[in-house]
């Protein structure tokens, strides 16, 4: 009753518990942490996302894979779930987009499931050229450790957004993972030439200098910076209805880590339209190794705001 406003609620299964309450009560749902379509499609006055929408990420990963490996064998392995649904989905749009011709294999997982053995092993007997995985963290990892140490194949993987980050790679394995393609929205922690890069590693090393800088981090520091923009324009007068009006009205801004503006309105509730494609490269120049998520070609832009 005397929350103001909720920001970054995180996956779709835990906010499913709370978005109702939330509209009922009109209190501001800010930038979620969930690509679900169904936060945004049709848009909902005090609900706001925040990560790019599983559908249009899935396209772009798809068009990726229907250019590299048109006249192949794709297997998309998806979380069997919302989050996995919609990215299966945008990958099929993507390769209709790139015009490719492939045959598709689908597996799935259940939420509760870790270990995907069952699934890559299905999807190697269907001798697949190319897999698609829509999965969480630990499913991921999993899926690398199957095909790399245990059936010894070095099928090359492309992945979910949610999975660029470091935590994964130390999950799966370093020599396991590099390689793989992926997708981000921003700067990352290596690109230290970034102001706004520069600025995060000051902040992070004088509040939490024993967490380290990752895209996680970075995640948590934009959607701030996001927030912040909507409570200057709303004013000093603040009241939810202010507020909201502000949220509805961000044009072009650019936060200090942001590859491009975030704009939003009244019919448009997602504020990202950018991302990057990126591969998982590792240098062993260092001792142990680092890893870094290296973005390559040009930022795929995807306008979504209309008025």
């Amino acid at each position: 009753e005397r929350v103001f406003v909720i920001q970054g609620s995180l996956g779709t299964a835990a906010h499913n518990a709370v978005w109702k309450y939330l509209e009922e009560k009109g209190i501001p749902d800010m930038f979620l942490l969930t690509g679900d379509t169904k936060w945004t499609e049709p848009a909902s006055r005090n609900r706001f996302g925040f990560l790019v929408d599983y559908i249009t990420e899935g396209r772009i990963l798809g068009k990726y894979i229907g250019e590299k490996y048109d006249r192949r064998r794709v297997g998309i392995l998806a979380q069997n779930y919302y989050f996995g649904k919609e990215g299966e989905r945008g990958i099929k749009i993507g390769l209709d987009d790139a015009g490719a011709s492939m045959e598709i294999s689908v597996e799935y997982y259940d939420e509760t499931q870790t270990d995907v053995t069952a699934q890559a092993q299905r999807l190697r007997n269907q001798n697949v050229d190319v897999i698609a995985m829509y999965g969480m963290p630990a499913q991921t990892a999993s899926l690398f450790k199957v095909c790399r140490q245990t059936l010894s194949w070095d099928v090359p993987i492309v992945v979910s957004g949610v999975d660029a980050a470091e935590v994964v790679a130390r999950l799966a394995g370093y020599d396991n993972i590099e390689g793989t393609v992926s997708v981000v929205f921003g700067h990352q922690a290596f690109e230290t030439e970034v102001p706004g890069i520069e600025k995060h590693l000051e902040i992070m090393a004088k509040y939490a200098p024993n967490v380290p800088v990752d895209n996680l981090t970075l995640l948590g520091a934009t959607v701030s910076e996001l927030m912040v923009q909507v409570l200057r324009q709303a004013g000093p007068d603040l009241a939810s209805d202010s507020f909201l009006d502000a949220a509805a009205a961000i044009c072009r801004f650019v936060c200090s880590t942001c590859m491009a503006p975030s704009t939003t309105s009244s019919s448009d509730h997602r504020p990202i339209e950018v991302e990057t494609y990126v591969i998982a490269a590792v240098d062993r120049s260092t001792d142990p190794p680092g890893f870094r998520w290296q973005p390559f070609g040009e930022p795929f832009g995807f306008e979504s705001t209309r008025d």
